[in-house]
């Protein structure tokens, strides 16, 4: 499964359910046939925020945004705890 996801702020206005998309890094791709919708801020299957999507354009996006900074702020605050968390597990084995 990707490791790397977009909230798709075309399917993420229903409350308290973000959609997801896989992002494919190398490329800047967003897979857009697959959507996994899920509460909370965290990605599927453990992988990364990376950003959001629109399939409209940078505007919406940035009018999605503008309608839902906590859950941005909520999904880089949990991205950055989940890379601290694995970095000390990762340094308490070595």
């Amino acid at each position: 499964m990707d490791k790397h996801w977009v909230i798709d702020a075309d399917a993420s206005d229903l409350p308290n359910l973000i959609g997801w998309c896989p992002f494919e890094v190398d490329t800047g791709t967003v897979v857009t046939g697959l959507l996994i919708m899920q509460s909370g801020y965290l990605p599927p299957h453990g992988g990364r925020f990376e950003g959001v999507f629109h399939p409209d354009g940078q505007e919406e996006v940035e009018k999605w945004c503008g309608r839902h900074a906590d859950v941005i702020e909520q999904c880089v605050s949990a991205r950055d705890n989940a890379e601290r968390e694995q970095a000390a597990q990762l340094s308490g084995s070595a």
